[in-house]
């Protein structure tokens, strides 16, 4: 019985470690992958991941694509980065630990400054690319919702 006992305070551990990179967070672990979801369209369920060597560290659900390719947008902070989705919704990235906090839907708000890039579907192979845009204006950002 003893045993049983340690061998699930144990398990119980393990579950609930959390994984930390050696590292700071940078552009390169941070990633938006999709899966389909819907067997005949081109729908996507998009997922933000940050990831390093050890692991993902944190993963939620944005924005989906409906068909129209939905785009993310990055901006470099101090302490953080900044990930506008394609719907309003404003991530922080934490550039020590990599958990990402929604703040808040901000329509048409003005971004940060210090633009990284842009998640974009690649029509090629339906992947997600991290590309550098130029000259981003607001409509570009904001495609669904707000008001």
């Amino acid at each position: 019985m003893k045993r049983n006992i340690i061998f699930l305070i144990f398990i119980l551990i393990s579950c609930g470690k959390k994984i930390e990179c050696e590292d700071n967070i940078s552009v390169n672990n941070i990633t938006i992958r999709i899966e389909k979801s819907n067997p005949i369209l081109r729908e996507y369920d998009r997922y933000l991941t940050i990831n390093c060597s050890k692991g993902d560290i944190d993963e939620i659900k944005i924005q989906g694509d409906i068909g129209v390719g939905a785009k993310s947008y990055l901006y470099d902070n101090s302490n953080f980065f900044t990930l506008i989705d394609c719907d309003s919704s404003w991530y922080t990235i934490n550039k020590s630990d990599g958990q990402v906090t929604l703040i808040g839907k901000f329509w048409m708000k003005a971004p940060p400054e210090n633009y990284l890039g842009t998640f974009v579907l690649s029509s090629r192979n339906n992947k997600v690319e991290f590309i550098k845009e130029k000259n981003i204006k607001a409509n570009d950002i904001y495609m669904y919702g707000g008001g």
